[in-house]
C-alpha cells in the first residue's frame, strides 16, 4: 500500500523510518489516517519479521479508556530482553487515563533498549506536557487537493470532488 502524504509529512515519515526515534507523537485531525500511518511506520521500522514485535495499546473491550493496569502489564512485557526493535503503538493516546499517563511517563523517561513508542492524538493538549516533551511531536500536514486528485486519478472526478469536500482533505474520510 502506498501512503498519500503531503511532501513535508513524507519527508518526516522517511526520516523516522530510516532512523526511528525513541518516541513519536503524531498530531492530526480525526479521519486523517493516523492509525494507518503509525502501523505502516511501525512495520517499516520492525522490518520483514515484525510478528510479535509490534504491540498495540488500546482500551480493553469493555472500557472507553486505557488504564494504569494496561501500562503496568506493558512494563512487565518490556522487561523481557530482545535483540530486535520493538514498537509500541498507541493509536489513540488521548484515551490514556491521567494515572496511566503518569505511569507511561516513567517508560518514556527510562525506555528499555530498542523500544520505540508511536502515539497519536487529535489534540496535543490531550496528553500531559511531560509526555509531549519526551516525544518528537509530528504535526501531520494534510495532502493537497492536487495530490488527492492524482492519487485517485482513476476515480470519477465528480465523486472524488464531493468526497474531498466532505472529508476536508482528510484521507481517512475519502
Amino acid at each position: 500500500m502506498s501512503l498519500l502524504l503531503h511532501p513535508q509529512s513524507k519527508d518526516q515519515y522517511d526520516y523516522f523510518a530510516k532512523d526511528a526515534p525513541q518516541s513519536v507523537l503524531l498530531v492530526a485531525p480525526e479521519g486523517a489516517g493516523k492509525e494507518t500511518l503509525l502501523y505502516t511506520l511501525a512495520q517499516e521500522v520492525a522490518g520483514e519479521h515484525s510478528a510479535g514485535r509490534i504491540f498495540t495499546i488500546e482500551p480493553e473491550p469493555d472500557k472507553q479508556t486505557i488504564g494504569i493496569e494496561q501500562i503496568r502489564e506493558l512494563k512487565v512485557t518490556l522487561r523481557l530482553k530482545s535483540a530486535e526493535h520493538r514498537i509500541i503503538v498507541i493509536p489513540h493516546a488521548e484515551q490514556l487515563t491521567p494515572e496511566a499517563q503518569n505511569s507511561f511517563l516513567k517508560l518514556l523517561e527510562e525506555p528499555p533498549k530498542g523500544v520505540h513508542f508511536f502515539m497519536a492524538v487529535t489534540k496535543l493538549s490531550d496528553l500531559l506536557e511531560t509526555i509531549q516533551s519526551r516525544a518528537i511531536v509530528w504535526r501531520l500536514v494534510l495532502p493537497t487537493n492536487a495530490q488527492i486528485k492524482e492519487y485517485f486519478k482513476n476515480a470519477d472526478e465528480r465523486t472524488l470532488a464531493k468526497a474531498v469536500a466532505i472529508g476536508e482533505s482528510r484521507i481517512g474520510l475519502i
